[in-house]
């Protein structure tokens, strides 16, 4: 008579040891137990859940989503895997001993069980914290596609970018322009003012570019002093507009680092994405003719090249 009783007791005390939170959770959403989670980097109290549904705790288009996983789980019989994130400003409606002082990242791996849990159809929702590991995988990513200096873009990443771009020109025929700027004169910054100078003026510039384009844009560094900006939703007319205001700003702006101070200028080209465009390359090519120009025109300005439509 008390082997079951003992049998269930041992299960329960091996759950509690396990470091991934181990939910039990009825066919309507409702915890019906709680287990583990010694090793979640959230403090936790089980009772603060237990008898509370999703939609309790939850904003309404967060339980919907859990619920949905649970359905698939119980129509399938087959275990779903969800990643998603706990955070104070996403479940603000979260008992206070269970909200995470920042966003927390987890694994969500949920099974049928085959037998019915305090007479209901349930689920088993096992929690595992992955926020170190995925912190740490977007941390490499990052480094791999910001220049370390001016945190732009670098050449790789942004080559990828203006590939991308260049897809959704094509397939959407939305306006993109591209424009590539140059320090002028760089090489006598650096042997005048010596390379700390340089490397100061490199950033503050990168600051300006990316002061002048939206949330929408793209900025990089390509390498050394030279820079671009893919401007979505942009027509040539607007993309030689912000170019206009990138090069004014820098003449205008003060250079000045440890007591020494230079004026700076940029010369730019700007293209915009064509129709008869083959690949990105072509407006790239088109940008670095227009700064070629600039350059020679005597630098520190800007020059436009459309191409053929």
């Amino acid at each position: 008579m008390d082997q079951e009783p003992n049998r269930l007791s041992e299960i329960i005390s091996v759950l509690d040891t396990l470091p991934d939170r181990v939910f039990i959770l009825s066919s309507s959403g409702q915890f019906l137990d709680v287990f583990g989670g010694t090793d979640t980097n959230v403090h936790f109290s089980a009772n603060k859940l237990v008898g509370a549904n999703i939609s309790d705790i939850m904003e309404t288009e967060a339980a919907q989503t859990f619920q949905a996983v649970i359905d698939k789980s119980l129509q399938t019989h087959k275990t779903q895997n969800h990643v998603y994130t706990l955070s104070p400003q996403q479940h603000s409606t979260l008992p206070e001993a269970i909200i995470p002082i920042r966003t927390q990242w987890y694994e969500g791996r949920v099974h049928i069980l085959a037998e019915k849990y305090k007479e209901q159809d349930a689920v088993v929702w096992i929690s595992r914290n992955i926020t170190d590991s995925y912190e740490l995988k977007e941390r490499l990513i990052e480094l791999s596609e910001i220049d370390d200096l001016t945190q732009l873009l670098n050449r790789r990443a942004f080559s990828e970018r203006i590939k991308q771009c260049f897809g959704c020109r094509k397939r959407y025929n939305v306006n993109t322009s591209i424009i590539l700027i140059d320090v002028d004169y760089f090489k006598s910054i650096n042997d005048n003012f010596g390379h700390p100078f340089g490397d100061e003026t490199i950033k503050q510039i990168a600051k300006i570019i990316t002061e002048e384009v939206r949330e929408v844009d793209s900025a990089g560094r390509l390498g050394g002093e030279e820079f671009s900006v893919i401007l979505n939703m942009t027509d040539i007319i607007g993309a030689q507009l912000t170019a206009e205001r990138i090069r004014n700003r820098i003449e205008l702006h003060d250079f000045s680092f440890f007591g020494k101070q230079a004026n700076i200028t940029v010369s730019i080209g700007v293209s915009q994405i064509n129709a008869s465009d083959e690949d990105q390359t072509d407006v790239f090519h088109r940008a670095d003719a227009a700064l070629y120009e600039s350059k020679e025109a005597g630098r520190n300005r800007v020059t436009v090249i459309r191409g053929d439509e």
